[in-house]
């Protein structure tokens, strides 16, 4: 219960200091910074019972659309302003740098195979949140026939 304690306020702190760097809108900092730590409390969960890291990145994704959107309608504000703050502690950072080390180093095949990790893992995020996107029109449709 504490390691996801301690990953919550890093990740909450995190997005903090994203927010008031990119000058955030202040009635949407706080709303951020949770979603953002549950999000990253969901990945988690996620990847250390399935030990899969893209499709915990995908299903992280798709649920942090999902909020993005339900709090962009909730503030009247942008879903971008709860989404690519809370997108960046999931980007693998890690592996873009070693990537980049076995380059360096002509260490082509650690190198290509990090590559196309990191490019997989960054497509499912990306195809997480546009599947969030597509479902939330669809939602929206739906309810617009019915109100």
């Amino acid at each position: 219960m504490t390691f996801y304690l301690y990953q919550f306020f890093i990740v909450f702190f995190a997005t903090l200091w994203f927010g008031l760097y990119f000058n955030s809108p202040r009635k949407a900092i706080l709303s951020t910074c949770i979603l953002s730590g549950l999000i990253w409390i969901f990945f988690k969960v996620l990847y250390l019972n399935y030990n899969d890291y893209t499709i915990s990145a995908f299903f992280a994704s798709y649920v942090l659309g999902l909020c993005g959107e339900f709090l962009a309608r909730k503030l009247k504000t942008p879903a971008t302003i709860f989404i690519i703050p809370s997108l960046f502690p999931m980007v693998p950072g890690s592996n873009i740098y070693y990537t980049m080390y076995y380059f360096i180093f002509k260490n082509y095949k650690t190198a290509l195979s990090n590559a196309i990790d990191t490019l997989t893992i960054a497509l499912y995020l990306a195809i997480g949140i546009v599947f969030s996107l597509a479902t939330s029109k669809i939602i929206l449709t739906i309810k617009n026939k019915e109100g």
